[in-house]
């Protein structure tokens, strides 16, 4: 996991750490940002096919 710290004398400083503890929080944070764009796409997707479903069809 590399991350980008900044520093007020030296600049940009790169920091890489390794271990159980950062794998875990980069795959969970991962996780988050994917369960977040499914919901905001989602939901307003199934009350759209839910309320299309419902509508009584009109045939000409």
């Amino acid at each position: 996991m590399l991350r980008r710290i900044k520093s007020e004398r030296a600049g940009p400083v790169e920091s890489v750490a390794a271990g159980d503890s950062s794998l875990a929080s980069a795959v969970d944070d991962g996780i988050k940002r994917d369960m977040k764009r499914a919901e905001t796409t989602s939901l307003p997707l199934t009350v759209v096919i839910l309320l299309a479903a419902g509508r009584p069809r009109r045939l000409a």
